[in-house]
């Protein structure tokens, strides 16, 4: 995909919503990439998560 390193560590640790991640990246890269990246898909995999978790629940429901 042609995506840079740090750029790709701040999506990893946004995705999974781990700041070690985060904080690797930030000491290995000498941008703030990783950072803009965490901050950028943190709040949207959040999201995602829970609606995720409701439709499983929702499913669970209907099919018990």
């Amino acid at each position: 995909m042609k995506m840079p390193f740090d750029e790709l560590l701040g999506v990893t640790s946004g995705v999974t919503g781990n700041p070690a991640i985060l904080s690797y990246a930030s000491r290995t890269s000498q941008s703030e990439q990783p950072d803009i990246t965490y901050a950028i898909v943190f709040p949207a995999m959040t999201i995602v998560k829970i609606l995720i978790t409701q439709l499983m629940m929702a499913l669970l429901y209907t099919a018990g």
